[in-house]
């Protein structure tokens, strides 16, 4: 019941996989999917969500220094608390991060990697392979946990380990 997708460049819309049964796992570039009919977790691959342990590379996370991928780190923070809590796990390497806040009224709400939700840990390949560094000029939190201003956001349960953070 697997099937190997070609690597993400390919055109997911050209691989017949609509026609897969509820609750069949497909494994693409290293990574298990689970189909569920409606799902929409994963922009790219509708009706399909990420198979624990979840891997920032579920939702399109690609570590080549994109800003893009301080969007998906967050969008597979949400869904790991959304689905009961669990670990976000990052691949080794410099992963630049940015504010994805930029419009918040405070200063206190500008954040790179957002936990919003409870249960998660966010989780590098080893403390010396993982680096979120914090591009020049980003101005705002590497990481935030919950929000205290313009409306509360209270966290439990969360964590960060094996990365270190460059806040220059």
């Amino acid at each position: 019941n697997t099937l190997v997708i070609p690597a993400p460049s390919a055109d997911i819309a050209d691989i017949p996989l609509d026609d897969r049964q509820n609750g069949q796992t497909v494994k693409a570039a290293g990574l298990n999917y689970i189909r569920q009919s409606g799902a929409t977790a994963i922009p790219d691959l509708p009706g399909w969500v990420p198979s624990f342990p979840i891997y920032a590379g579920h939702f399109g996370f690609v570590g080549n220094g994109t800003l893009a991928d301080t969007a998906l780190i967050n969008t597979a923070i949400a869904y790991v608390g959304g689905a009961g809590g669990g670990t976000v796990h990052l691949p080794g390497g410099t992963l630049d991060v940015t504010n994805t806040n930029p419009a918040a009224a405070s200063w206190d709400n500008y954040r790179a990697i957002y936990f919003g939700v409870d249960g998660v840990a966010l989780k590098g390949a080893a403390k010396t392979a993982t680096k979120l560094r914090l591009v020049d000029g980003a101005d705002c939190h590497v990481i935030q946990f919950g929000q205290r201003v313009t409306s509360i956001v209270t966290v439990s349960d969360c964590g960060v380990s094996d990365l270190e953070i460059d806040g220059n």
